[in-house]
């Protein structure tokens, strides 16, 4: 949820600091979602002005912040069903421990290449 509050903080100060002609285009918006539903859907075009490099950076934070609202949520229903099953709190918490290791042991144990130019002469 920090992630998720920072990206909107930053949209926020990015919108605040926008050029003028942006920055009223987006005044008429109301309601969060219909907000960032917009600013991710920007097209900014060619980075040659400051505009466009508004819209870049608008575009790209709205997208996070849509991913990691939509990866809350899924949180949450896992949450509500550990909840509807009785689970009480420790054995959710047991669970979400185990979740996490699984997650981090799948990147642990990924194969990465490194590229021939850095890789340790045999």
């Amino acid at each position: 949820m920090k992630s998720r509050t920072q990206a909107m903080v930053t949209l926020k100060t990015i919108v605040t600091d926008a050029p003028t002609a942006l920055r009223e285009s987006l005044e008429g918006l109301t309601g969060t979602m219909a907000l960032i539903r917009h600013l991710a859907a920007l097209r900014p075009g060619a980075m040659t002005d400051p505009t466009a490099s508004a819209k870049a950076a608008l575009r790209a934070l709205a997208r996070r912040w849509l991913m990691l609202d939509a990866e809350i949520k899924s949180h949450d229903a896992a949450l509500d069903t550990l909840t509807a099953e009785g689970k009480g709190k420790l054995q959710i918490i047991r669970c979400l421990k185990r979740f996490v290791a699984r997650e981090i042991f799948g990147y642990l144990c990924r194969t990465s290449r490194l590229p021939t130019a850095l890789s340790p002469a045999s």
